[in-house]
């Protein structure tokens, strides 16, 4: 398979997490399709199942299909917790991972399902602007293990923007409506 060099941007939503990619030759962005964990190419259901005693960490649809065979669901099944992130107002009580661990958890174990021939030069991650500050501190520790020569940070909402592609100088109105 042909190498492609590029940027790698990677929408954590509290429901689907969506991957894309864009090759530094051409201008066309696609979506990053995972079969193992992808509800569509390149959306991924933000859910992670995990069991501390076996370390048995799984994520997207075979976290959601593991909730649906599994009696422990309660407590393996992680989901809802990208809200919960850099949050000091609310917290999850009586569980294994904090939100910001499940975060963590999923993100490493969506790095190692990616294609080995997308050589990633930049990566574009969302932020939310209500936990802004904090969720960017976590972005950033959590980034610090990955090599990459370039990390860029860009808010939901001037995603939203980019990601509509309107002609330059275009006058639009962007209202973001989260999952949460």
């Amino acid at each position: 398979m042909e190498r492609l060099n590029g940027t790698l941007a990677i929408d954590l939503g509290n429901t689907n997490t969506v991957i894309a990619f864009q090759n530094e030759v051409k201008d066309t962005p696609f979506l990053v399709d995972l079969p193992e964990i992808c509800r569509s190419p390149g959306v991924v259901p933000t859910a992670l199942w995990y069991e501390v005693e076996t370390n048995n960490t799984l994520i997207g649809m075979q976290a959601v299909n593991e909730s649906n065979k599994n009696d422990n669901y309660e407590k393996y099944f992680y989901s809802n917790f990208k809200r919960l992130i850099g949050n000091p107002f609310e917290r999850v009580e009586n569980r294994d991972l904090s939100p910001e661990e499940s975060g963590e958890k999923f993100f490493h174990k969506l790095w190692n399902y990616l294609p080995c021939h997308l050589q990633i030069k930049r990566l574009v991650l969302t932020a939310p602007i209500d936990t802004y500050k904090g969720y960017r501190k976590w972005l950033i520790d959590m980034c610090s293990s990955i090599k990459i020569n370039e990390i860029a940070l860009v808010d939901e909402p001037t995603a939203a923007a980019i990601g509509i592609n309107v002609p330059h100088g275009s006058k639009i109105m962007i209202i973001d409506i989260g999952g949460s």
